[in-house]
């Protein structure tokens, strides 16, 4: 028989449809992942396959000897096209598996970032009473490159969880600026899943308020608890014997619950925090000696490096704060950061009140507040290279992506009732913005594109030499005289002195070009301005 009627056959339609069926199971498998449904399914076809293969060859082997076919004329062109589509199949699929390695873009792109970024590493210094958080340290050191003697900050909250005096869990996210750039370490660690401890990293960090996230504070205080006694075990509650210098010890207490086989203790630190006083504190003094803190008519609210001591119930999964180590120059609220706040919460019942009013964090986070009952909120959750990441929440409704992948500095928010509204995302140059548009409070945003073309002529001429190209940066919306209105300008900067208008009678969901005005009147810039809120 002749090779290339071997092949002809072997390449023939049905067993073509199989492979473009198995590869189109592969690409989706590596684009979306779905081991459970998807596997099974590519290894019936790879089997079928195999055995079609197989099969053929034997028939090709045995009749190999008989007299040679001529190969009629037809079946070189079939083979020709067949061979074709061979490859055209897996081009395809390649270049899809491909894209999907790329970050981001599928499965199979987090799965090699999870390869190249996770290492398990082992952890051997449990023993707290021994090692204390020292173990930990060193357990970077060995396995995840953290360099000797680095100086570590905490991106989030830091929590250790210890059982009869044994390191049992370990959460947190530690970044170090040792080197050209942040190393970020981010710590998973269950003593009762696995021995050895989960470290991710590569991660983005925020080393803006590195000061307020250093670590030593927390080491400082575990050491000085340790140094009184304190080994992670339960009866090591606060509160007992008086020690030398005439604070109380922390040591040799009862504990909470007769049955101690089920209750841990959980270690947790932040960094710089303000930490309302529920519970026994003792404060760490610059000798490194715990004393008992008492309050003073301010001392209901602190600024300090906070580390909470918690008792965790195994059986039941509450926790109860039994007590609080903290150090910091500054320990307390002063009387003018207290009358501060104080203003800054009744600027939000006030907004709360006078309702359409939009308010702005310290950290860019925006607080629209539609009405008394009603508030509509761009929470700031991350940020890089100047852009920030936003979450949407109205109420029971959050939006993890509200802007649709795109990222830049929210420069407004309004909402007309609880399900109409608009955000607006800008670049930090201010030079650019757009606006999207939502009919269900939020569950979904619409970019919205104005008919700036409209007013080509309109502005044609202007002392600014601008055209309708130049309209980049679209203002707030804002209603006036029953109808709701936006202005577009060339950049925030601009706005003020170059506006043409556009006006909606349906809420928004069209637009019409209205007027063209050299910059905003009094009342309109009034209806944008929005009014900052430091710190909350």
């Amino acid at each position: 028989m002749n090779r290339k009627l071997y092949w002809t056959i072997l390449l023939n339609p049905l067993a073509l449809i199989l492979y473009a069926a198995g590869l189109r199971v592969l690409t989706r498998l590596f684009q979306w992942g779905g081991v459970a449904r998807r596997l099974p399914v590519l290894i019936a076809l790879g089997f079928a396959g195999v055995l079609w293969f197989i099969i053929w060859t034997i028939v090709y082997f045995r009749q190999k000897r008989r007299k040679k076919r001529e190969v009629q004329r037809g079946a070189t062109v079939l083979l020709t096209a067949e061979l074709l589509i061979f490859v055209l199949l897996t081009g395809y699929a390649g270049r899809q598996i491909y894209e999907s390695a790329q970050p981001y873009y599928g499965k199979l792109s987090w799965i090699l970032e999870e390869m190249r970024n996770t290492k398990k590493i082992a952890f051997e210094e449990r023993d707290f009473s021994r090692y204390g958080l020292s173990g930990i340290v060193t357990a970077l050191e060995e396995g995840a490159g953290l360099p000797e003697d680095s100086e570590l900050y905490t991106a989030n909250t830091f929590s250790v969880t210890i059982a009869d005096g044994q390191i049992e869990a370990v959460d947190g996210y530690l970044y170090t600026l040792s080197g050209e750039a942040p190393q970020s370490y981010l710590i998973t660690y269950d003593a009762a899943e696995s021995p050895d401890m989960t470290v991710r990293l590569n991660g983005a960090v925020h080393t803006e308020y590195s000061r307020q996230e250093r670590m030593q504070p927390m080491f400082d205080m575990i050491g000085a608890l340790r140094e009184q006694g304190f080994s992670g075990r339960v009866n090591d509650r606060k509160g007992g014997e008086s020690g030398t210098d005439g604070s109380e010890a922390v040591t040799d207490t009862a504990p909470v619950n007769e049955d101690e086989n089920d209750l841990s203790i959980v270690l947790r630190y932040g960094g710089y925090t303000t930490k309302v006083c529920e519970n026994p504190w003792y404060r760490l003094d610059e000798e490194g000696r715990l004393s008992l803190y008492y309050r003073d008519s301010y001392g209901e609210s602190k600024d300090a490096y906070v580390l909470t001591v918690s008792l965790h119930d195994g059986q039941t999964g509450e926790e109860k704060e039994v007590s609080v180590v903290f150090c910091g120059e500054d320990s307390m609220k002063t009387k003018e950061e207290m009358e501060e706040r104080s203003s800054e919460e009744q600027e939000i019942s006030e907004a709360r009140e006078e309702g359409q009013t939009l308010l702005t964090d310290q950290d860019g986070s925006m607080t629209f507040y539609l009405d008394a009952e009603h508030s509509m909120r761009l929470e700031v959750t991350d940020a890089a290279a100047g852009s920030r990441f936003y979450e949407f929440y109205n109420g029971e409704i959050h939006n993890a992506d509200p802007f649709a992948g795109n990222i830049g500095v929210a420069e407004g928010m309004y909402f007309m009732d609880a399900d109409i509204g608009f955000i607006l995302l800008g670049g930090a140059s201010g030079d650019a913005s757009s606006m999207y548009r939502t009919t269900d409070g939020g569950q979904q945003f619409q970019s919205v594109t104005l008919p700036t073309g409209e007013a080509a002529e309109a502005i044609t001429g202007n002392a600014y030499g601008f055209t309708t190209e130049d309209l980049d940066y679209i203002g707030t919306p804002y209603e006036e005289d029953g109808l709701l209105k936006v202005q577009v300008s060339t950049s925030s900067a601009d706005m003020g002195t170059f506006a043409v208008v556009f006006v909606s009678e349906d809420a928004g969901q069209s637009w019409e070009w209205e007027s063209y005005t050299p910059g905003m009147t009094t009342n309109k810039k009034q209806a944008l301005d929005r009014k900052s809120v430091a710190g909350l």
